[in-house]
């Protein structure tokens, strides 16, 4: 095994307890790999087998070089995140969570807060009719995400046999479970909707099924990264949905709209208060014990 190879497993070793979903242990795994990369490369000789070696100067350094590099603030606030996961893990925490290595300290200050603003009705139609006009199946995925909720992946994800087990689950009343295959991290989630937005999504699934393509699905494209990389390119250059205003922005409809159903996260957050303020307005949660989610946007 290579010292560099070392290094990265020291590392996951490190942080192999410390929880996180599934795509954040792959993310570490990833900003491990590009830190043992630089180690190796920029400090030649210089011993650091694990995250116990790890001194201040390093992180620094290491800091400075992705920033030449062009790599942006909030990868390197993540980045830092992931080093900080890792030190915890082995007995480091005081140095971890210490004003030595803060983002403040080390240049990295920002904000979580969301940039994206919510879609108006106005702006919305216009970009739905003109993506129509050019694509059919773009415009659905748009009238997806803003009837149901979904994510771009999971609308563009959606194929025959999911559309038609979502219209199901509309025509009977029920909460529309969207295929864990298609969500982010894997992980189920499910949609509840008023009487009125069921109408509203049942005449978007319907609509959907009409014209989804020869591939089953609603974008023509080889492989599903394409897909979503094509749709993106539609919404931003015809129905002109970028920046603060780009395709996210769809998924929240208005007052009173169940947006989504809630994964751990989004439970843990939910019993700590019963309301708070979100980039959108004021998100309630419902429900009781393990049980609480995120339930509306007002």
């Amino acid at each position: 095994m290579s010292r560099r190879t070392q290094l990265v497993a020291s590392l996951e070793k490190a942080a192999r307890d410390r929880g996180g979903s599934h795509l954040t242990r792959e993310a570490r795994k990833m900003a491990y790999r590009t830190f043992a990369k630089w180690c190796y490369s920029a400090l030649g000789n210089v011993q650091i087998p694990g995250p116990r070696s790890i001194k201040i100067k390093h992180v620094k350094k290491f800091l400075a070089e992705q920033k030449k590099a062009g790599v942006q603030n909030r990868t390197l606030q993540n980045t830092m995140a992931h080093l900080r996961t890792a030190l915890r893990g082995c007995a480091r925490g005081d140095f971890a969570d210490g004003d030595l290595i803060s983002n403040r300290a080390l240049g990295l200050q920002g904000t979580r807060k969301g940039f994206h603003e919510p879609l108006s009705p106005e702006k919305y139609q216009s970009a739905l009719d003109a993506l129509r006009v050019k694509d059919a199946g773009a415009g659905s995925v748009l009238e997806l995400c803003r009837t149901l909720g979904m994510r771009r992946e999971e609308a563009v994800r959606s194929d025959v046999e999911r559309l038609s087990r979502y219209l199901r689950d509309l025509k009977a009343g029920r909460a529309v479970a969207i295929d864990a295959a298609t969500t982010k991290g894997g992980r189920p989630r499910s949609i509840e909707l008023t009487a009125g937005q069921r109408a509203a999504a049942t005449s978007a699934v319907e609509r959907a099924l009409s014209v989804t393509g020869a591939n089953g699905y609603l974008i023509i494209a080889p492989d599903r990264p394409k897909a979503v990389k094509k749709y993106a390119n539609l919404a931003a250059r015809v129905g002109e949905l970028t920046a603060e205003q780009s395709t996210h922005s769809a998924l929240v409809v208005g007052p009173g709209t169940c947006i989504r159903g809630c994964g751990p996260r989004a439970s843990r957050r939910a019993k700590l208060s019963r309301a708070w303020r979100s980039p959108w307005g004021t998100v309630r949660a419902a429900g009781a014990g393990a049980g609480w989610c995120i339930c509306a946007v007002y």
